[in-house]
């Protein structure tokens, strides 16, 4: 079916009625230029939710036989918005006999329109009911951790061979991070600093799940809008591998998401994004898209043994990625171990005179 939305002009016609209903649109009467522009509006913003977008899938490499793909794939997703911080999430299927399915290989996508099936029975993995085509519902973003065990971190010690993981770069309310650098006007108001990063952290301080409750978990991920997730298998077997499915997000966030159960283990917030973290928590109406984290990730281990997995003592992992529209800076992360991540660099216009004139990076990293 093709939704269509009508207005009709000072005149109420029955045929555009019943296109509508039909279709599933709406058909709206409009008598001057104000209820117009007001059924313009709710129009549009009807179409923003209701729209459901997915990026690339991705299929991880089978590390036990490079000859061969995993039947594991994850697939970003994302709703769009007319508010800065747009929702997104990362779900899991599988592939059978060509075909994208979910658990009791339900299809998960209808063939006669190419987007998720709204078909109620229609369930991802890592999901606890059926989700279907609903982007907010299961996949990791239910899975993500309760916002006050939630392991969140940023560099506050520097941009070149930072452990992120020894307490000193958490991103959390007994860390250093000041309202300042989260973008709150007044740099002494403590109690929006705590609630900013809470917010950040995942939770649900403006109640946006109407349970009447502040102090439960939001367990909603940003929009990963041009990128593709990528995987890092770190050993297991070939029908249970353990694996970190990495995707990064609008609202500043790299995520490592266990593949096995969805669950976040770490998530990377890098410090120059930190300025945009209270304008997301406002959310406020926009006419563009904020970007923050955009640009597409790569992975490069250094495989010295050929052995399915990484071995610290001789193997290095690392993810590389830019921000695309979200800014002009290039990252490199060590990811050796698996719960232990590093900031190897940075680079951009602020790092090195050669790159003075580095515009925005849009180009996925290359490595040689």
């Amino acid at each position: 079916r093709v939704i269509t939305h009508s207005i009709g002009f000072d005149i109420a016609l029955p045929l555009l009625d019943r296109a509508a209903a039909v279709s599933g649109g709406e058909h709206k009467l409009a008598t001057n230029t104000a209820t117009l522009a007001l059924s313009l509006t709710e129009i549009i913003l009807d179409i923003f939710d209701e729209s459901t977008s997915f990026t690339s899938p991705s299929v991880p490499v089978n590390a036990f036989n490079r000859m061969q793909n995993l039947n594991d794939v994850f697939v970003s997703v994302f709703e769009p918005s007319n508010r800065m911080h747009w929702a997104g999430n990362l779900k899991k299927y599988r592939l059978v006999n060509g075909k994208l399915t979910g658990v009791g290989n339900t299809p998960a996508v209808d063939p006669a329109t190419g987007f998720f099936s709204t078909d109620p029975a229609a369930h991802s993995y890592w999901s606890a009911a059926a989700d279907g085509d609903d982007v907010k519902r299961g996949g990791a973003g239910e899975n993500l951790p309760s916002w006050q065990t939630r392991k969140v971190y940023t560099n506050l010690t520097g941009s070149q061979n930072v452990n992120l993981s020894n307490g000193s770069n958490d991103f959390s309310v007994t860390s250093s991070v000041s309202a300042t650098a989260l973008g709150i006007p007044d740099p002494n108001d403590s109690a929006l600093r705590a609630e900013v990063i809470d917010w950040a952290r995942g939770k649900d301080v403006w109640n946006e799940d109407d349970d009447s409750e502040t102090d439960d978990d939001r367990n909603v991920m940003g929009a990963p809008l041009h990128v593709a997730p990528v995987t890092m298998i770190y050993g297991g077997t070939a029908n249970d591998p353990d694996a970190l499915v990495f995707t990064s997000t609008n609202d500043g966030y790299l995520h490592a998401i266990d593949a096995r159960t969805g669950v976040e283990a770490w998530s990377f917030i890098p410090s120059p994004l930190l300025s945009r973290i209270f304008g997301l928590y406002l959310n406020e109406e926009t006419p563009n898209v904020s970007y923050g984290l955009d640009g597409n990730l790569k992975t490069y281990i250094k495989d010295n043994d050929f052995i399915p997995g990484i071995n610290p003592a001789n193997e290095k992992a690392y993810l590389f990625f830019g921000m695309r529209r979200g800014g002009n800076l290039i990252f490199a992360v060590d990811v050796t171990y698996r719960n232990a991540p590093k900031l190897a660099w940075v680079i951009g216009p602020g790092s090195d005179p050669a790159l003075a004139d580095l515009g925005q990076t849009w180009s996925a990293p290359s490595i040689f």
